[in-house]
């Protein structure tokens, strides 16, 4: 949760998303994506996630139909509010 590089652009918590892949070796399908310019969007690697800012709504969002289409069916998604709340439940605060 601290290593979310976007974490300062995250204004609206339910349009950062995190795409977890099944296998953490699939984000290396991303790296060229990263180097694209996404603005106002963001997109931005961890060791096993992919962090994703879409300002303007997961609808219209660029860069999520871009990852989604690199990571296809094998990742799940989740939004920072989302991630926020399991990890306060999980007591990892």
């Amino acid at each position: 949760m601290r290593n979310n590089p976007l974490l300062e652009a995250t204004t609206e918590p339910s349009r950062m998303l995190v795409a977890v892949p099944t296998d953490p070796r699939d984000l290396e399908c991303l790296e060229p994506l990263v180097a694209e310019l996404w603005t106002p969007e963001g997109l931005a690697l961890g060791e096993r996630v992919a962090y994703m800012w879409c300002r303007d709504g997961v609808l219209v969002s660029r860069v999520l139909e871009a990852v989604g289409r690199a990571l296809g069916t094998a990742v799940t998604m989740r939004n920072w509010a989302t991630l926020t709340k399991i990890h306060a439940l999980l007591g990892s605060g």
